[in-house]
């Protein structure tokens, strides 16, 4: 019976041993919460530029003016295109040739039904002027789809002079807030040249790279902690996953991440530190329970 109780209590010292080993072992990352730095970054960051050169005329809002998307920021010299723009809406409303090739053409088919009746029925109109009749038709019919042509033309020459004035004003893509003027009223403004810089900050992005065993418990959706430092505040909520990459870099064996974390009320401000803390992944000790030992 002693021997017994002597083997067990050799095997219970073998498992704790085998623990303690395991424990020992195991990476730090696992072991204990770790907490990852991450850059912020604003939700939208936009660099924006006409696609066609002009002088600017008009800013319309500077630094730190808030807009909504579709607002008109900068305007370029436009009276050349606001001219042709004119002269392209009155030739498109000018209707009066096509309405009136309309009725001829309906005058003509009138006459080429009466003169084919009295061709067939009385015979009083030789085959000459019937033929004549056709041809004044078909001749107004052709005519009348020109100008149903010309018509669907100058009403997309119309679109295109209303779109080359509109190039010359440049709008906000989305909502956000206007950091950066590069260019003056006065100046000349290439084709692409940046004009202002647009950001949106009622999102916050964090970006880190992380260890790719710690990767692995990231899913799209997760919510975990985070946490922003600027001088003495500090600011903590949630950010939700939105992208692990599924690649890791060859270079530092990382894997990057991103959570998206709202900030409607706009406490933090993009540039500052970001952190992530991520809790312990202990399931390779999860099979060893100390009361059964």
């Amino acid at each position: 019976m002693s021997d017994v109780v002597v083997s067990q209590e050799k095997r219970n010292l073998a498992l704790i041993v085998l623990f303690s080993v395991l424990a020992t072992c195991a990476p730090k990352s696992y072991a204990e919460p770790t907490r990852y730095a991450c850059v912020t970054e604003p939700h939208k960051d936009a660099i924006l530029s006409f696609t066609v050169p002009g002088r600017i005329v008009d800013i319309h809002y500077r630094e730190g003016r808030k807009v909504m998307a579709g607002e008109v920021l900068v305007d370029l010299e436009n009276k050349v295109e606001a001219l042709e723009l004119k002269r392209r809406e009155l030739i498109h409303q000018d209707k009066s040739e096509l309405q009136a090739s309309k009725a001829q053409s309906e005058t003509f088919s009138v006459l080429l039904a009466s003169t084919k009746g009295l061709f067939e029925s009385t015979g009083s109109i030789s085959r000459d002027e019937l033929y004549r009749a056709e041809l004044e038709y078909n001749s107004a019919e052709a005519d009348h789809q020109r100008l149903l042509i010309a018509e669907q033309r100058e009403k997309v020459e119309f679109e295109l002079a209303k779109a080359n004035l509109a190039r010359r004003s440049l709008a906000a893509p989305f909502d956000g807030t206007i950091v950066d003027v590069m260019l003056d009223e006065g100046e000349i403004c290439e084709a692409n040249q940046p004009m202002l810089k647009l950001v949106d900050i009622s999102k916050v992005f964090l970006v880190c790279n992380i260890d790719e065993p710690a990767g692995r418990l990231l899913k799209d959706g997760q919510v975990y902690p985070v946490e922003f430092d600027s001088g003495d505040q500090r600011w903590n909520g949630d950010g939700k996953v939105v992208f692990v990459a599924p690649i890791v870099d060859p270079a530092s064996g990382l894997l990057r991440v991103r959570l998206s974390f709202d900030n409607t009320d706009e406490e933090v401000r993009p540039g500052v530190p970001g952190y992530i803390t991520l809790e312990s992944n202990n399931s390779l000790f999860t099979d060893f329970n100390a009361s059964e030992l």
